[in-house]
């Protein structure tokens, strides 16, 4: 695949070949044979030309420019030649037609340089220069959309940029450097209950990634203070309670026996006895994210060890809940949760080992 710099050099040798033509200070004592041959090359290269590995070359530059202009200065000084060229002609008729005025005094020079040549030959050379014309125009054009592409790009992440800075500014807002580390620790509370999900989809968001987000979005530091590191992500004090956004099924009445028994109906025969009370040994400290998981695992074994009917999923949480008498997550950061065996592959096998592996509560 050529490269920016092998195409642009291409372009160049196509136009000091033509250039004999469409440039009245060039001059060419070649005899006609010699310029039919040099035409000839000039229009393989010519349709040899493709911009479609220069257009992943020039988006590889943007992917790791912090200047988008920088990007489109390469593309423009590299290809100025053929971005310059009849650059007014944009069809067909008017590349021709600007040929062809190129062409008449062109052979003028020739007869005044004493260059002879029958009328063979001459059509020969306005039949390659007429055909290179087409190709160079439409190398230019493909050039131009690619161009066009990235300024948009440009123009996108300006727009961007501008919205990030301004919407601080617009609703004169600013953090109080006093409430950073509880705003922090509420953060990382709506974290652990996945109030927040990646704009793809696909790849999971990192702490870090929250903080980043938040820290550019509030220009305020947040990493850069003492007591945020690791151990802070961890603290179950710093958490601050959220509250539910849907209130679970209340048990009343209901004794530790009778929660126990009424959980035990949607779990299948595959459960061996006391298999309640492992579970609750071994995740009694997950929660939300981590619990969503746990379910998926009980669900998919083969056979399924968890059996939830439609409909019945907010009876089985308030149970769960009870019976685990600790915070597993809100009703929501579980329902809400979308487990992927694909993206969430690791974490899938850690539970299902800890499942297998789970102690007899005696």
């Amino acid at each position: 695949m050529a490269t920016i710099e092998q195409t642009a050099d291409e372009i160049n040798e196509i136009f000091e070949i033509i250039r004999v033509v469409y440039d009245p200070t060039c001059l060419s004592f070649d005899p006609i044979d010699t310029i039919i041959t040099n035409f000839n090359k000039a229009l393989k290269h010519a349709i040899n030309i493709n911009f479609s590995g220069i257009r992943e070359e020039l988006h590889n530059e943007l992917s790791d420019s912090n200047d988008m202009q920088d990007v489109i200065h390469l593309a423009m000084y590299s290809f100025e030649s053929i971005l310059n060229w009849k650059e007014s002609a944009i069809e067909i008729s008017l590349i021709k037609e600007s040929q062809i005025k190129d062409l008449v005094p062109y052979f003028n020079k020739l007869n005044q340089l004493g260059i002879t040549y029958s009328a063979q030959k001459k059509d020969i050379v306005i039949d390659l220069f007429l055909k290179l014309g087409l190709r160079l125009l439409k190398a230019r054009l493909d050039l131009e959309k690619i161009i066009d592409e990235l300024q948009k790009i440009h123009e996108i992440q300006q727009e961007i940029e501008s919205m990030s800075r301004g919407k601080i500014a617009e609703y004169n807002l600013k953090l109080a450097p006093d409430k950073i580390q509880e705003f922090t620790r509420v953060l990382f509370n709506l974290y652990n209950n996945n109030y927040f999900l990646p704009l793809d989809n696909k790849t999971p968001i990192s702490e870090v990634d929250l903080i980043m987000a938040f820290e550019n979005y509030l220009n305020v530091d947040i990493s850069g203070n003492e007591w945020f590191g690791p151990e802070f992500y961890f603290q179950e004090d710093n958490m601050l309670p959220t509250p539910a956004l849907e209130t679970p099924m209340p048990i009343s009445g209901l004794s530790p026996a009778q929660i126990q028994n009424e959980l035990n109906a949607y779990f299948t025969e595959a459960a061996y006895d006391y298999f309640l009370e492992a579970l609750r040994n071994e995740f009694k400290n997950e929660k939300g994210k981590n619990i969503a998981i746990l379910l998926y695992v009980l669900r998919n074994s083969n056979p399924a060890i968890l059996d939830i009917p439609h409909g019945k999923m907010k009876k089985f949480y308030t149970l769960l809940k009870a019976y685990f008498n600790t915070n597993i997550g809100t009703y929501q950061s579980i329902v809400n949760f979308s487990v992927s065996k694909n993206t969430h592959k690791e974490e899938i096998k850690a539970i299902q080992t800890r499942v297998d592996n789970m102690k007899l509560p005696f």
